[in-house]
């Protein structure tokens, strides 16, 4: 549990008891989203097979709310990586499910997520934390690689590197078009075959096809729709 977070009181009872009636090597919960003036409810989506799983980063992004398997660990050497800051759950996380012979996800939401620290992650991307996101991507396609096969595993690996570089698309502080092309260059032509919502895959296609200002524009709309109203005012 991170410090500023807080977990219901039946959180670890209902984890456990979930786990154990399944025969689960782990079971996560969805979350709570706690702003200054409101809660919003976010529950994990259900997955058809385990490589959908583990291509959508609401499931292997975090190493709270949930609980693992202490063998997993143990038998995979899963260590969480001393050289990376930022992201280093999703490094963890991703090979616990990787590995896990059964997952169980909750539709109950009992993690309670503080979204009005200023240190909370999303308000702090820097590049460096980019950086990290290029590494443990990396890391993540040698274990998917180097493991057994899976269904649609060069899927899953694309999705992969695609997820990491997307931040230089969603994020207005750290857009560069240029590099996102750079990194992973091979994806560039594949984007479509990934597991990314059709929004991301729109995004991406755009970018890789020297197009990211069509998307900048769409998503600074508002931002321009206000500013051409502004402008009007002034007449």
């Amino acid at each position: 549990v991170d410090s500023d977070d807080w977990i219901d009181a039946e959180y670890l009872e209902y984890l456990i008891n979930n786990a154990q009636d399944s025969d689960s090597d782990i079971a996560r919960c969805g979350t709570i989203m706690e702003f200054s003036k409101k809660s919003e409810t976010r529950p994990l989506p259900k997955k058809n097979n385990r490589t959908e799983l583990l291509a959508d980063f609401r499931l292997t992004g975090v190493v709270w709310g949930g609980i693992f398997l202490k063998s997993l660990f143990i038998k995979h050497s899963i260590k969480f990586p001393v050289d990376i800051k930022n992201n280093e759950d999703k490094f963890v996380v991703f090979q616990l499910e990787y590995y896990a012979k059964k997952i169980t996800i909750l539709d109950e939401c009992l993690y309670h997520y503080d979204q009005t620290r200023e240190t909370a992650f999303h308000n702090n991307i820097s590049m460096d934390s980019v950086e990290d996101q290029f590494e443990v991507a990396r890391r993540l396609v040698k274990v998917v690689e180097n493991g057994a096969s899976i269904d649609r595993q060069d899927k899953l690996i694309n999705t992969i590197k695609l997820n990491s570089k997307l931040i230089l698309i969603i994020s207005r502080n750290l857009r560069n078009a240029k590099l996102y092309r750079s990194v992973f260059p091979e994806t560039n032509k594949k984007v479509f075959s990934s597991f990314m919502s059709l929004e991301w895959k729109i995004a991406c296609w755009l970018c890789s096809n020297h197009l990211a200002w069509l998307y900048f524009l769409w998503q600074d709309k508002w931002i321009l729709i206000k500013k051409i109203f502004c402008f009007v005012l002034k007449f």
